[in-house]
Protein backbone atom coordinates (compact mmCIF):
# COMPACT_ATOMS: atom_id res chain seq x y z
CA UNK A 1 0.00 0.00 0.00
CA UNK A 2 2.89 2.40 0.75
CA UNK A 3 4.38 1.92 -2.69
CA UNK A 4 1.02 2.73 -4.27
CA UNK A 5 0.88 6.01 -2.31
CA UNK A 6 4.38 6.97 -3.48
CA UNK A 7 3.52 6.18 -7.10
CA UNK A 8 0.29 8.18 -6.82
CA UNK A 9 2.15 11.12 -5.27
CA UNK A 10 4.79 10.98 -8.02
CA UNK A 11 2.20 11.10 -10.82
CA UNK A 12 0.27 13.85 -9.04
CA UNK A 13 3.39 16.03 -8.83
CA UNK A 14 4.25 15.38 -12.48
CA UNK A 15 0.75 16.23 -13.68
CA UNK A 16 0.63 19.45 -11.63
CA UNK A 17 3.84 20.71 -13.24
CA UNK A 18 2.87 19.71 -16.78
CA UNK A 19 0.91 22.06 -18.97
CA UNK A 20 -0.95 20.35 -21.75
CA UNK A 21 -1.15 22.28 -25.02
CA UNK A 22 -4.92 21.90 -25.26
CA UNK A 23 -5.20 24.13 -22.18
CA UNK A 24 -3.82 26.97 -24.28
CA UNK A 25 -6.12 26.94 -27.28
CA UNK A 26 -6.58 30.64 -26.52
CA UNK A 27 -3.06 31.24 -27.90
CA UNK A 28 -3.79 29.66 -31.29
CA UNK A 29 -4.05 32.08 -34.18
CA UNK A 30 -2.72 35.52 -35.13
CA UNK A 31 -1.98 38.30 -32.66
CA UNK A 32 -1.33 41.99 -33.40
CA UNK A 33 1.91 42.94 -31.63
CA UNK A 34 1.44 46.23 -29.74
CA UNK A 35 4.82 46.41 -28.01
CA UNK A 36 8.04 44.75 -29.16
CA UNK A 37 11.48 45.29 -27.65
CA UNK A 38 14.82 43.56 -27.99
CA UNK A 39 17.24 44.78 -25.34
CA UNK A 40 16.98 48.60 -25.52
CA UNK A 41 15.72 48.66 -29.12
CA UNK A 42 12.02 49.43 -29.60
CA UNK A 43 11.16 47.33 -32.66
CA UNK A 44 7.56 48.63 -32.54
CA UNK A 45 8.86 51.92 -33.94
CA UNK A 46 10.20 50.11 -37.01
CA UNK A 47 6.89 48.64 -38.10
CA UNK A 48 3.85 46.60 -37.17
CA UNK A 49 4.19 42.90 -36.48
CA UNK A 50 2.00 39.82 -36.22
CA UNK A 51 2.84 36.78 -34.14
CA UNK A 52 1.04 33.50 -34.74
CA UNK A 53 0.77 30.34 -32.69
CA UNK A 54 -0.02 27.08 -34.46
CA UNK A 55 -0.60 23.48 -33.48
CA UNK A 56 2.38 21.30 -32.72
CA UNK A 57 4.12 24.08 -30.76
CA UNK A 58 5.12 26.03 -33.85
CA UNK A 59 5.02 29.82 -34.07
CA UNK A 60 6.00 32.61 -36.46
CA UNK A 61 6.57 36.37 -36.50
CA UNK A 62 6.18 38.65 -39.51
CA UNK A 63 6.32 42.36 -40.24
CA UNK A 64 3.01 43.47 -41.75
CA UNK A 65 4.34 46.27 -43.96
CA UNK A 66 6.91 44.15 -45.79
CA UNK A 67 4.34 42.24 -47.86
CA UNK A 68 7.14 39.85 -48.74
CA UNK A 69 5.70 37.02 -46.67
CA UNK A 70 9.01 36.78 -44.79
CA UNK A 71 8.23 34.87 -41.63
CA UNK A 72 10.58 34.12 -38.77
CA UNK A 73 9.78 30.55 -37.79
CA UNK A 74 10.26 29.23 -34.25
CA UNK A 75 9.21 26.47 -31.87
CA UNK A 76 7.74 26.97 -28.41
CA UNK A 77 6.77 24.99 -25.34
CA UNK A 78 4.65 26.15 -22.40
CA UNK A 79 5.22 24.91 -18.89
CA UNK A 80 4.33 25.83 -15.33
CA UNK A 81 6.97 26.74 -12.76
CA UNK A 82 5.56 27.10 -9.24
CA UNK A 83 2.78 29.70 -9.78
CA UNK A 84 4.06 31.12 -13.07
CA UNK A 85 3.59 30.20 -16.71
CA UNK A 86 6.71 30.09 -18.85
CA UNK A 87 7.29 29.69 -22.56
CA UNK A 88 10.51 28.41 -24.05
CA UNK A 89 11.18 29.66 -27.57
CA UNK A 90 13.85 27.77 -29.47
CA UNK A 91 14.97 26.83 -32.98
CA UNK A 92 14.19 30.37 -34.12
CA UNK A 93 15.44 31.53 -37.49
CA UNK A 94 16.33 34.77 -35.65
CA UNK A 95 18.30 33.90 -32.50
CA UNK A 96 17.16 37.11 -30.76
CA UNK A 97 13.87 35.36 -30.00
CA UNK A 98 15.32 32.20 -28.43
CA UNK A 99 14.93 32.14 -24.66
CA UNK A 100 12.73 31.51 -21.64
CA UNK A 101 9.79 33.92 -21.31
CA UNK A 102 7.33 34.69 -18.54
CA UNK A 103 3.87 34.27 -20.10
CA UNK A 104 0.83 36.32 -19.07
CA UNK A 105 -2.67 36.06 -20.57
CA UNK A 106 -5.28 38.69 -19.66
CA UNK A 107 -8.70 39.85 -20.80
CA UNK A 108 -8.38 43.61 -21.17
CA UNK A 109 -11.81 44.55 -22.53
CA UNK A 110 -15.20 42.83 -22.82
CA UNK A 111 -18.01 43.47 -25.27
CA UNK A 112 -21.39 41.77 -25.71
CA UNK A 113 -20.11 38.97 -27.94
CA UNK A 114 -16.36 39.45 -28.01
CA UNK A 115 -13.46 40.32 -25.78
CA UNK A 116 -9.93 41.60 -26.30
CA UNK A 117 -7.30 39.18 -25.03
CA UNK A 118 -3.73 40.29 -24.38
CA UNK A 119 -0.62 38.14 -24.06
CA UNK A 120 2.71 39.29 -22.72
CA UNK A 121 5.98 37.42 -23.26
CA UNK A 122 8.87 38.76 -21.22
CA UNK A 123 12.43 37.40 -21.25
CA UNK A 124 15.79 38.79 -20.26
CA UNK A 125 16.36 40.32 -23.72
CA UNK A 126 13.02 40.37 -25.55
CA UNK A 127 9.53 41.64 -24.69
CA UNK A 128 6.30 41.17 -26.68
CA UNK A 129 2.80 42.39 -25.95
CA UNK A 130 0.05 41.39 -28.38
CA UNK A 131 -3.75 41.51 -28.59
CA UNK A 132 -6.58 39.88 -30.48
CA UNK A 133 -10.36 39.65 -30.47
CA UNK A 134 -11.94 36.46 -29.18
CA UNK A 135 -15.58 35.46 -29.47
CA UNK A 136 -17.27 34.66 -26.16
Amino acid sequence: MKSFNYIFLFFLLISCNSIHEENFEILKGEWQVTEFYHKDENLSLKGRYLIGFENNNHSWITKIEDRTNDFVSLDYRIYKEIDSLRMIIQNSEDSRFDGVYDLYVDTIQKFDYQQIIEITLDSENTYFKAIRLKNK
